[in-house]
């Protein structure tokens, strides 16, 4: 049905951009699963959550059903609320990287002042307040 809608639209659901975005909402129905079952297992309430993150049980309820498209902010501080830190990863994915020989296995993106690219992968964990950064 989708496919049939995604034509209509003119729009090829076989699509690299097409089966990115489908695969960046199985990443966030995930993330989200893993919390909600954070937040029930630590017996948490909605109510509860929202309180701690300063915000509404219904719109703690919309993001749990992942009926937004939340801001990282958002999910750091759902996260915080029951006791779990988000980390994210930037991961090389573009072909050009690879045939360049820039991407070497398990490196990582960090930019150096000459602006050119060394290929670094950087780990963002937030943790009881504080940034830490391994590169």
């Amino acid at each position: 049905m989708a496919n049939d809608l995604l034509r209509l639209l003119g729009v090829d659901p076989d699509s690299q951009v097409v089966k990115s975005a489908r695969e960046d909402d199985a990443d966030l129905a995930n993330l989200m699963r893993s919390l909600y079952e954070l937040r029930r297992s630590s017996g948490l309430t909605q109510a509860e959550v929202a309180n701690r993150m300063g915000t509404t049980q219904s719109a703690v309820s919309d993001l749990e059903r992942t009926a937004i498209d939340p801001q990282v902010t958002t999910l750091q501080r759902y996260a915080r609320a029951v006791g779990a830190a988000l980390k994210l990863r930037t991961l090389v994915v573009n072909d050009e990287w690879k045939t360049a020989g820039r991407l070497r296995a398990r490196s990582h993106v960090q930019p150096r002042s000459d602006r050119h690219h060394e290929a670094r992968l950087v780990d963002w964990t937030l943790s009881g307040g504080s940034e830490t950064c391994s590169a």
